[in-house]
């Protein structure tokens, strides 16, 4: 009794972690006595960084034989598929080629997934979409927009139960403006000084993600003055320099005149522009060059949305009859592609999640493919 006491304490362990009650209950009712008699629980241990390893001494190993070979093989191999189907995290082939190194060294996505308006459903989105394969999250302090203690439980639960590591995530969230804030809901003093309201959105981040540091933090866009801009910037550079950002960026910022003048008058230089990336900037052509120029990338919002001229386009139908993609596929495939985009998508649909982190092993676009996407957006 005391053996299957200890067999079931384990596998509602296994259930709470894994998430997978029903097969888990099927795999318990073949552990039928005469079997349970001899199976001796020997350990459980989880490793989703590098190997999960589920030990059931004479079930897994076969030291002994149970006696019925009928009920020790489908025994075996049901627990055998419930370690594979916990290994869910640790099977998604995380490949270096999908990420690039920013200004500041950072190791950062080339795909990063956004959690804008995704309300209470941003923690399961948010584990969902790093269960596919995304590495990179994207919030703010802003709770009009974004919620971001949902991100905060979502990073809790992958680590805990799925043993990720929290180097493993590129977190990224930004510094919202009262002019950007709800005013029944700023998530710091609006009537203190510029530089302190900065200081305490940052320890709301800390706080509502549960980290001791950021990996990039974002303006949410230009403040009203260059002053007030370059203001804010300082005490941006203060968090690099007291280890608790790694890399800065700013968002929203459709003047490349601005931008010049903000890298110019940086010490710590601005890794990512965060952008909507639509017809009416002229896809931000001028800036994207600047970005090339000067090893900047450039993080592309409303990407799919904002255009579906683009995807509905003829010569781009055609390209993903002759890829096998879909147009959502093409467009970020040739933005990935140009070395300078690292677009986000906040898709809510698990194969969709999966279609989109597909393109990063695409293979190359030929200059006349390319060519397609870039008469579309003005570069040609």
């Amino acid at each position: 009794m005391e053996q299957l006491e200890e067999i079931n304490l384990l596998m509602a362990q296994f259930c709470r972690i894994t998430q997978i009650s029903v097969a888990l209950q099927a795999v318990t009712f073949l552990l039928v006595p005469e079997l349970i008699n001899i199976v001796v629980c020997d350990r459980v241990s989880l490793s989703y960084r590098g190997r999960c390893t589920y030990t059931w001494r004479h079930v897994l190993v076969g030291e002994e034989d149970p006696g019925d070979v009928d009920i020790y093989d489908t025994a075996r191999d049901s627990i055998k598929d419930q370690v594979k189907m916990a290994s869910r995290i640790s099977s998604v082939e995380v490949n270096p080629s999908h990420f690039v190194r920013t200004l500041s060294g950072v190791r950062m996505p080339k795909l990063i997934y956004g959690t804008a308006w995704k309300k209470e459903q941003t923690e399961d989105l948010v584990v969902q979409a790093v269960r596919k394969g995304f590495r990179g999250i994207d919030t703010a302090c802003q709770p009009k927009h974004y919620h971001e203690p949902g991100v905060g439980a979502a990073l809790k639960r992958l680590i805990e139960e799925d043993g990720l590591k929290r180097e493993d995530l590129f977190i990224q969230t930004k510094f919202t403006s009262l002019d950007g804030q709800d005013p029944a809901r700023i998530p710091y003093d609006q009537n203190a000084p510029l530089t302190t309201q900065v200081q305490q959105s940052l320890e709301a981040s800390l706080k509502n993600l549960g980290t001791t540091y950021i990996d990039s933090l974002v303006m949410h866009s230009p403040m009203r003055t260059m002053s007030q801009t370059l203001e804010v910037w300082k005490v941006f550079e203060s968090f690099v320099d007291d280890g608790k950002v790694k890399q800065l960026g700013i968002s929203n910022c459709y003047e490349v005149t601005d931008f010049r003048q903000l890298f110019a008058a940086a010490r710590i230089r601005p890794s990512v522009i965060q952008n909507r990336f639509y017809k009416q900037t002229r896809y931000d052509k001028e800036i994207r060059k600047f970005c090339k120029e000067n090893g900047i990338f450039y993080q592309s919002f409303w990407t799919l949305s904002a255009n579906p001229h683009i995807l509905s386009d003829k010569k781009v139908s055609e390209l993903c009859y002759a890829h096998k993609q879909t147009s959502a596929q093409m467009l970020f495939a040739y933005l990935a592609q140009t070395g300078v985009v690292t677009p986000l998508t906040g898709t809510t649909d698990p194969k969709h999640m999966e279609e989109d982190l597909q393109v990063l092993d695409m293979p190359e676009l030929t200059p006349q493919e390319k060519s397609v996407f870039g008469k579309l957006i003005g570069d040609e």
